[in-house]
């Protein structure tokens, strides 16, 4: 199965983090919709986005795992993002499986659509340096909450989607265990 979107990280990496009025950091974004709202990712930390693949479920997972897909040989652990982040999905039947790599291992992500090129935005927010895990919740999803961090796409303000700090420690704990498990 190949990629819907193939990420070139060396371009983007060339491209990316050079400094912008106002403090923030010129980033290449990757922007996906979630139930209504539209959320960026930092291009570079995308692996990879494609069709959701067929899922193998397994019974004692998290309420938020979809499943495993197998891909190309590895196991990747589904994370159903809506139920995950309590949002309604689209139902546009659109959805994409976005690949992060998180701690040196593949995890994905459902989400309800992709804009299929990578968008320069800025990046503001509180530093952007390794976080401690999160602690399960995205808040930045809610638009009355200020987000922790948004990007810039010109006009508008999307909230920024960072799988490393939307999960717990015993949420990756979990994860491992799944993928161990195969």
């Amino acid at each position: 199965m190949s990629p819907i979107i193939p990420i070139d990280r060396q371009r983007i990496r060339s491209q990316s983090g050079s400094s912008a009025r106002g403090g923030g950091i010129m980033d290449k974004l990757f922007v996906f919709s979630l139930g209504f709202r539209e959320m960026a990712a930092d291009a570079l930390k995308v692996h990879e986005v494609l069709m959701v693949p067929k899922l193998t479920t397994m019974a004692d997972s998290p309420a938020f795992i979809a499943g495993v897909a197998n891909l190309r040989g590895n196991i990747i652990p589904v994370v159903d993002t809506h139920k995950k982040l309590g949002v309604d999905p689209s139902h546009k039947g659109t959805d994409r499986l976005v690949v992060f790599k998180i701690a040196g291992a593949y995890l994905g992500f459902v989400v309800d659509a992709v804009k299929l090129q990578l968008i320069e935005g800025v990046i503001e927010g509180s530093t952007r340096k390794a976080k401690p895990k999160g602690n399960g919740k995205l808040e930045s999803v809610d638009s009355s909450v200020s987000a922790e961090l948004m990007a810039h796409i010109g006009d508008q303000r999307i909230p920024v989607f960072d799988p490393e700090t939307l999960l717990t420690t015993e949420e990756l704990e979990s994860i491992a265990t799944i993928r161990k498990a195969f």
